[in-house]
């Protein structure tokens, strides 16, 4: 079960009723130059994007990252695909994770206590702590949820959710995205509405996780979507 770029591009274009060879949209570099107007870099960093939110909010994606040689007592993950560590492995040994308060009252001079590292706490949003603080450098092995790796145009694919929801919620997201950036065009103006295939496939996905991913405090406990209040 994978989908690569060249079956979600022609999804997309069907949606927007474009030929293969279309020139759909356009999409600045990010880096200060000319915009690029092509289909395929428009498309591929719409299909990322989507695939990425997905990741983040209804599809459990596993990872490890490797924090070298460190001897901090926070360390950042915030460059890392990771966004939710579960699990941290130093030298073979899984650190327990605790909570930053409950090691102030346990020590109050735990932020100089050095050592071999036996615990783990979350540290703000993508930093983790050690403790005791290493008194030699480590290798720090994290295990936990991961943003969907992005494809390119000639490789890879998508394979954390089934191909069928894939292929209905990504180009959805994707041609709402080029929807919402040709106003001029009052054919795709009225498009918008795909934007909410895509959320519908969002919440079918979370409803079918496990109850513990939705716990409060867990990493999927809110709904990809607010739910409606008066």
């Amino acid at each position: 079960m994978a989908l690569g770029f060249t079956v979600l591009r022609n999804e997309v274009l069907k949606l927007l009723n474009e030929t293969n060879a279309s020139v759909v949209g356009e999409l600045a570099t990010g880096v200060g130059g000319a915009a690029t107007v092509s289909s395929n870099d428009t498309i591929l960093d719409y299909l990322n994007e989507g695939a990425e939110e997905m990741t983040r909010t209804c599809c459990y994606e596993q990872g490890t990252i490797q924090i070298v040689t460190t001897t901090a007592r926070v360390n950042s993950f915030a460059n890392t695909a990771l966004w939710y560590p579960q699990v941290v492995i130093i030298s073979s040994s899984v650190l327990t994770h605790c909570g930053e308060q409950e090691l102030q009252a346990f020590n109050y001079n735990y932020l100089n206590t050095t050592g071999a590292p036996q615990y783990w706490y979350r540290n703000g949003p993508y930093q983790l702590g050690l403790y005791p603080k290493p008194a030699t450098a480590v290798t720090v092995d994290v295990t936990g949820a991961i943003s969907a790796t992005p494809i390119l145009a000639g490789s890879g694919t998508f394979s954390f959710a089934p191909d069928d929801i894939l292929l209905k919620a990504l180009p959805a997201y994707a041609a709402a995205k080029i929807a919402m950036k040709n106003y001029d065009d009052p054919s795709l103006v009225g498009r918008a509405f795909w934007k909410d295939w895509y959320d519908m496939s969002r919440m079918t996905l979370w409803a079918q996780l496990d109850t513990s991913y939705k716990t409060p405090g867990a990493l999927f406990a809110i709904p990809p979507i607010a739910p409606s209040g008066k």
